[in-house]
């Protein structure tokens, strides 16, 4: 048995893992070929590339992979591509900036291999007469657009994720993610392990003492602090929904115990607040084809960990990657309906404002959480009663990565 796999098996039920498993390069190696390269992950909104040729990079590890448009025409996804970043005869990265415009082809910038762009060999110079291009195209990842968000398996065959297609789609078609634009996007490097950022994103047991901003907002992290708040907090939740289904706006609930994979379903936010905003007022106009702000929101949670909230007015796509065993990249995207003009319908800002705070604080707890694990002292610990998510987020993950696993 190895090593990785010896700390694997140490893990005891409920409670938090082994520190290696935090730490280690040889399970961070493990993760990635056992996760990243085989899981479906969103990586961004087909805003982004607007226009034939246009990509960017999605990274994680040492990998590269490039997303790129490849037909603006194209309907339901089809023009969009994904390969690694990876050149044929030398192995040179191909497309050298996060995001750019290749018009028309891709020339490698080492030995000027040329690619079309969806990555087929296209030409080489100086080739003898007995070589043959077939077989020289970039090798693909997989890729599936679904209203307007693009996910990315970088590894074939990649999993079948039927249902959650489908989910995602009479979710969120009513927004029109499809045609949004893109209000704001930020990204961030933040040092911890991944596993460490996924499991604080997993459960809300830190919220109410760590994010007074979003527990402003949101009324559901202060209900479990007491019975006569949580009795208060069902009362509004069942009126809620009993308007939400009466119109229409309350489709079926996918819990992470029914789907093993991910949560969707739609969540009121306080009472008199008609969006996820300051002070409970409409930022932006509505999305898509929706007719009034009914003070609730949609989401989506998926393992590993991609987060997708969306309220009457905007939306906020959340995505990350691991970039090496202490180092973490998130994005933070935010979209508003597609027809809304910056500076008169809405402001970035105000926008942005809830995630974006709520997001710096989880990356400040996220870094002193990794101090502490990384000590010599540190020992794993028990979940609350507050963290099933967690307890589901790393039940999911051993499966994955145990021996035997390929």
């Amino acid at each position: 048995m190895s090593a990785v796999d010896e700390w694997l098996a140490q893990r005891r039920p409920g409670w938090s893992l082994p520190q290696p498993l935090y730490l280690s390069p040889e399970v961070f190696d493990r993760d990635i070929e056992r996760i990243f390269m085989r899981s479906w992950t969103f990586v961004g909104h087909v805003a982004r590339i607007p226009v034939t040729g246009d990509y960017f990079l999605y990274e994680f590890g040492d990998e590269s992979v490039v997303v790129i448009r490849t037909d603006e025409q194209a309907e339901d996804g089809a023009g969009v591509a994904a390969f690694f970043n990876v050149c044929r005869p030398r192995g040179s990265r191909v497309c050298l900036e996060d995001e750019g415009r290749a018009k028309g082809r891709l020339v490698c910038p080492y030995h000027a291999w040329t690619y079309s762009l969806d990555g087929q060999w296209a030409s080489a110079r100086h080739m003898p007469d007995s070589f043959d291009g077939r077989g020289m195209d970039l090798h693909r990842a997989e890729v599936c657009v679904v209203e307007g968000l693009i996910f990315v398996c970088p590894r074939s065959p990649a999993p079948d994720v039927t249902g959650l297609w489908e989910h995602i789609g009479a979710t969120f078609a009513p927004y029109g993610f499809a045609e949004a634009k893109i209000a704001h996007r930020t990204t961030h490097r933040i040092r911890a392990n991944w596993k460490i950022f996924a499991e604080n994103f997993w459960e809300c047991y830190h919220c109410t003492h760590t994010h007074p901003e979003f527990c402003q907002v949101m009324s559901y992290p202060a209900a479990a602090e007491s019975p006569s708040r949580q009795a208060d907090y069902d009362r509004f939740v069942a009126d809620w929904r009993e308007t939400a289904a009466r119109e229409g706006r309350l489709p079926a609930d996918v819990s992470l115990e029914d789907s093993g994979l991910y949560q969707i379903g739609r969540t009121p936010i306080r009472p008199g607040f008609r969006s996820q905003s300051r002070d409970g007022n409409p930022v932006a106009p509505l999305m898509g084809e929706l007719t009034s702000y009914d003070g609730g929101i949609s989401s989506l949670q998926m393992f590993p960990l991609n987060w997708i909230v969306a309220s009457s007015d905007h939306a906020m796509l959340f995505s990350f990657a691991p970039i090496g065993p202490l180092e973490t990249s998130a994005e933070l995207t935010w979209i508003v309906d597609g027809n809304a003009v910056e500076g008169r319908d809405y402001d970035p800002a105000e926008v942005s404002w809830l995630w974006e705070i709520t997001a710096a604080e989880d990356w400040k707890i996220c870094e002193d959480n990794q101090k502490g694990v990384s000590s010599r002292v540190y020992q794993p610990g028990p979940y609350s009663q507050a963290e099933s998510g967690i307890d589901l987020f790393v039940d999911w993950y051993l499966g994955r990565v145990r021996q035997g696993r390929r």
